[in-house]
């Protein structure tokens, strides 16, 4: 607990100190990381912009969007594939994070289209398909 008011400490600073001395362009990173913390610092201008693109991944293609720093998303594209439910954007490929509207936007980024297969089964009486996933059977 010490070690992390010390951290938040040193960090507001920091943060300080960048405001008095600006290089020209405005802009200052600092990164400490350890096995439990990982902080950031940043003084952007507040219109600078951010692009995030979307990966589909085998689905229909998607526009990137363009955000100032700090802004939610909003209202998140979606995209569709034959055989899949679409299921939200992740952070990564495989796993990750799922984003939100309200997720702001701190830097050029690629989300991730993730997917569920339709899977479809026999029904044992009348020799009909029933659809799980909410898909169509042929």
């Amino acid at each position: 607990m010490k070690n992390k008011i010390k951290l938040l400490i040193a960090v507001i600073l920091v943060f300080f100190m960048c405001l008095f001395f600006k290089n020209i362009s405005n802009s200052y990173s600092i990164y400490r990381n350890n096995l439990n913390t990982k902080v950031y610092l940043s003084v952007l201008d507040p219109s600078t912009t951010f692009t995030i693109n979307f990966e589909t991944h085998g689905g229909t293609t998607v526009n990137p969007i363009v955000r100032t720093i700090n802004q939610e998303i909003g209202v998140l594209p979606t995209t569709t594939k034959e055989g899949y439910n679409f299921i939200g954007w992740y952070t990564e490929e495989t796993g990750g994070d799922k984003i939100e509207p309200t997720t702001p936007v701190t830097s050029n980024v690629t989300y991730h289209a993730h997917w569920v297969k339709i899977v479809c089964k026999k029904a044992t009486t009348l020799h009909t398909e029933a659809c799980v996933s909410g898909g169509t059977c042929t």
